[in-house]
């Protein structure tokens, strides 16, 4: 009889304790996804900025090759205008990771996460990766096309 009144009340604790804690996992657990949308946003606006000052400083502003310059001149002049043009497309292909990630997260019902990197960690991975590399790519290039200037 004690045997079975003592095991009755660890059953119904453990019950209590199973329910409370479902309690605390769905209140924790919620939609990420414009939380996530931000951050794409965060890193599609200046890639899009930088972009855009790409064309006039990069490219219709690059050195002209000309016929006296020595060979080394010329490399720098040409890398010059290789570099700008990298750039432009690294800065666009962040914009477009950023861009399909949040048509995604805005069409399609995200799961229920913890928190938002878990949401990026588990179902946008491959493009917060591409957005952030081919971001900080085209600002580096950027950063060495305005110090040749």
């Amino acid at each position: 009889m004690r045997l079975s009144l003592i095991s009755s009340l660890l059953l119904f604790s453990s019950v209590d304790a199973l329910a409370s804690s479902m309690d605390v996992a769905s209140a924790v657990l919620k939609d990420h996804s414009g939380a996530a949308i931000g951050l794409f946003n965060n890193m599609r606006t200046p890639a899009a900025l930088i972009a855009g000052s790409l064309v006039p400083l990069g490219i219709l502003g690059a050195p002209t090759v000309q016929k006296d310059d020595s060979k080394t001149i010329k490399f720098m002049k040409k890398t010059n205008v290789v570099l700008g043009v990298t750039s432009l497309l690294s800065e666009v292909i962040a914009v477009t990771y950023s861009s399909i990630a949040i048509n995604k997260l805005a069409e399609v019902e995200s799961p229920l996460t913890k928190g938002c990197a878990e949401l990026i960690a588990q179902h946008y991975e491959l493009a917060w990766i591409g957005t952030n590399i081919h971001f900080l790519l085209g600002l580096m290039g950027f950063g060495l096309i305005v110090g040749s200037k």
